[in-house]
């Protein structure tokens, strides 16, 4: 069974700090596998281009998006991208 990564309709302020939270854990998770050498070749390539695709799907959702749902529609995929990598570096630890 597939969930959604971001359950609508979500309150902005909550979609920031639940960014902000994931983002954290995923600068800690990815911190310390540099800190100790465990990081991987893959690992270095997904943080240089995670943040093109986010700004790519982020783009692309402003543009369909209602003027009413433009901030939201803009940072799903940033929040997105957070949850996914906090959530995949939780399971590495």
């Amino acid at each position: 069974m597939t969930r959604l990564a971001s359950p609508r309709p979500y309150f902005l302020p909550f979609m920031l700090a639940d960014l902000a939270i994931n983002a954290c854990d995923t600068i800690a998770s990815r911190t310390r596998l540099i800190a100790t050498g465990q990081c991987s070749a893959e690992e270095y390539r997904r943080m240089m281009f995670e943040k093109a695709e986010a700004a790519q799907a982020s783009f692309l959702a402003l543009a369909g998006a209602t003027p009413a749902g433009a901030f939201e529609a803009a940072v799903t995929p940033w929040l997105d991208s957070a949850r996914a990598n906090a959530e995949r570096l939780r399971r590495k630890a």
